[in-house]
Formats: structure tokens, C-alpha cells, sequence
């Protein structure tokens, strides 16, 4: 049992080394310390849905672009741009057919990013 520990603790601390030297490299180092995150931009929705819960007809759709730069007081510098929308349209009194889409950019010049800034998945599904 010692000897799978010190085998175990030799190859973290090889890894932990060799993970020091890869930071050192990338300069990872920017990982740990506090950000801010500052941008400017414009959002627009329109909406023609008849009902904000239950909507059985009409569309709603909505635009974000966000700009995100140092002269804004951010520590990092992109561009985000999100466009989704929703159709309904009433088969009969009691159906309705559904559809929805998402599309998002996102552009960089710099290596490191906040995590929270990059485009990310969001599914949804109704079953009745």
C-alpha cells in the first residue's frame, strides 16, 4: 500500500510539474486573478405571440449584439452576437406546431476568454 501511494504521489508531482511548466508557457497564470468584464451593445425582441405562456399563434423573435473592450473598462476584448426566434402555428383548436432556432457568434483576438462568454447550448423540449 506505501509503495502505490509513493508511486501515485511521484506521478502527481510529475504532473503538477509538468502542468507548472505548460502555464508558465501559455501564461495561464491570468487564470486565478479577478476580471471584470465590461460591453456595450444593442437587444431588440419583437413579439406577435398571443399568449406569453401557452401561445397557440404568432412569433417572437430577438437579437443581442454585445461588445465587450478595454476602452469600455473590460479585461477582455470580443464581440457576441445572438439571434433566436419561435413560430406557432394552430393546426386545430386543439394542436398547434412549434418551431424554434438559435445561432450565436462569438470573435476574439485574445487567447484567454472568461468562461462565461462563449456561446453555449440550451435545449428545450415540451412533451404533451
Amino acid at each position: 500500500m506505501l509503495a502505490v501511494s509513493s508511486v501515485d504521489l511521484n506521478f502527481y508531482g510529475k504532473l503538477g510539474q509538468a502542468i507548472d511548466k505548460i502555464s508558465q508557457h501559455l501564461n495561464l497564470g491570468e487564470l486565478d486573478r479577478t476580471s471584470v468584464t465590461s460591453g456595450l451593445g444593442l437587444v431588440v425582441d419583437y413579439d406577435t405571440r398571443d399568449n406569453l405562456f401557452y401561445p397557440t399563434q404568432g412569433y417572437q423573435l430577438s437579437a443581442e449584439y454585445m461588445v465587450y473592450d478595454e476602452a469600455l473598462g473590460s479585461d477582455y476584448n470580443y464581440y457576441s452576437l445572438s439571434l433566436s426566434g419561435q413560430v406557432y402555428i394552430p393546426l386545430s383548436p386543439s394542436w398547434n406546431l412549434a418551431f424554434g432556432g438559435n445561432y450565436q457568434n462569438f470573435s476574439s483576438d485574445d487567447a484567454l476568454i472568461t468562461p462565461t462568454a462563449k456561446p453555449y447550448v440550451s435545449l428545450r423540449a415540451v412533451v404533451v
